[in-house]
């Protein structure tokens, strides 16, 4: 890739969309995974209601808050090498650690050098070159209680997790005591400052409504003009979520203060074999009804985000953040210059999985590792023309053979740089591209 398209793609995610990221777990750090591609500007708010694993030894035993949806989310963000993240996940087999991880108490160290659990996690974002920021969504030490359609009342996250799998009872409602627990000032900026807010995929009950419980987030949420995501499980959830529709998701979501523009939903079929293995676990897939969503004002937009994981239905990180940007491209488009950054990220990392319409051929590589032009380059050329050589597209910039940019002939005579062959590297995984963003790397040559 030459200098000047490196540099364009960083200048993109630089002035890419402000993104308020909300819920915690392994759904959040996936889809931050996906996201640090398209954009530099994300915030994570990170739920700190976990009371189970290593998270809750250190809980029990420091006093601080439970750190592991917080280390999942830094090293999703990180810009560090293969073996610092490998490192920060490492647990330990044996011993008085025996399933820690060394991120866990790394966070604890720090938390112990710096006084709080704030600065702590300021000082890891800074440590790991994290793209955006990580935020815990407050620093009160809480609890999550849950009120069951029986009337009961159970206190802990994995005390509620058991008590729904022994009962099959359905959960009412779920608060944080004690009450009037505070969101950090830094978590409300963001949500205000945002164009996009995400909440989901994750646990319903104990990794997206926790956050929304907290004094400030859902006013926060509920006045900002942002676009309001909510991305739907593709499976319901033993101990939380068995029996629910996705209707039942999302009306749980708004009766706890949440709001949303759109449901995302997985629109790919999981293999049987794991289907079966799921419904060992009382979990099914989920697809929505379309006219209960309508009842409730939130439009569905279902997109193929089914990860290729043999072992686990899962969202696919680079299929997930490419849905939600090109989505938010569609339902709150932006002007100018930046709406050709958007243009151009999605482009970036979706050619080869959507025909560019400005392609007259439209067609992909017929075998891995053909070499072939981008789709007619117009895009590079318009984009460059624009905001690099300040000039309309269609000022007759012409290559030392005469041809326009886009052309065939420019292409192949190297128009200044812009217009030359390119290289798509596909990477297959059991047949099928993998992701959209690694499934046709490009290479300007």
């Amino acid at each position: 890739m030459a200098q000047n398209q490196r540099d364009l793609l960083r200048a993109a995610r630089a002035a890419g969309r402000k993104v308020a990221a909300i819920g915690g777990g392994t759904g959040l750090s996936t889809l931050l995974l996906g996201l640090k591609e398209y954009t530099d500007n994300i915030t994570a708010i990170v739920t700190v209601t976990d009371d189970g694993g290593g998270s809750g030894v250190l809980r029990d035993e420091y006093g601080m808050l439970p750190p592991g949806d917080i280390r999942n989310c830094l090293l999703a963000l990180a810009n560090t090498s293969a073996s610092m993240n490998e490192l920060l996940n490492y647990r330990f087999p044996e011993g008085s650690l025996k399933g820690q991880s060394f991120g866990n108490l790394f966070l604890l160290a720090l938390n112990g050098v710096c006084g709080s659990f704030q600065t702590a996690v300021a000082r890891m974002n800074d440590f790991l070159a994290v793209t955006g920021q990580v935020l815990p969504v407050t620093t009160s030490n809480v609890s999550l209680y849950a009120e069951f359609e029986d009337g009961s009342r159970v206190v802990g996250e994995t005390s509620i997790t058991r008590a729904k799998k022994q009962t099959s009872l359905m959960i009412q409602k779920v608060g944080l005591e004690p009450e009037g627990a505070k969101a950090l000032p830094e978590v409300i900026q963001a949500i205000e400052e945002a164009d996009l807010i995400i909440m989901g995929p994750g646990s319903l009950y104990t990794s997206i409504i926790p956050n929304l419980l907290v004094d400030g987030v859902a006013q926060a949420i509920q006045q900002s003009r942002a676009l309001k995501i909510y991305i739907l499980n593709i499976m319901t959830q033993d101990g939380e979520t068995e029996g629910y529709s996705a209707a039942d998701h999302l009306q749980a979501l708004l009766n706890h203060g949440g709001r949303a523009d759109i449901c995302l939903y997985n629109t790919d079929r999981a293999p049987r074999r794991l289907l079966e293995k799921y419904a060992g676990e009382s979990a099914r897939q989920l697809w929505p009804d379309t006219a209960a969503f309508r009842r409730m004002g939130v439009e569905l937009t279902g997109e193929s985000i089914l990860s290729l994981d043999p072992n686990l239905v899962r969202h696919d990180p680079l299929r997930l953040a490419f849905a939600v940007m090109k989505t938010a491209a569609r339902r709150a488009p932006r002007q100018g210059a930046l709406g050709d950054y958007d243009e151009l990220m999605l482009r970036q990392e979706g050619r080869g999985y959507v025909a560019d319409p400005r392609d007259q051929s439209g067609a992909l590589p017929p075998e891995p590792g053909q070499k072939l032009l981008p789709p007619s380059g117009m895009l590079w050329d318009a984009f460059i023309c624009r905001h690099v050589f300040r000039q309309p597209p269609a000022a007759a910039i012409r290559s030392p053979g005469g041809a326009p940019p886009g052309s065939a002939a420019a292409a192949a005579g190297g128009w200044g740089g812009v217009g030359r062959k390119a290289r798509l590297l596909p990477y297959l995984d059991a047949g099928r591209p993998r992701s959209v963003g690694s499934s046709f790397r490009r290479l300007w040559l």
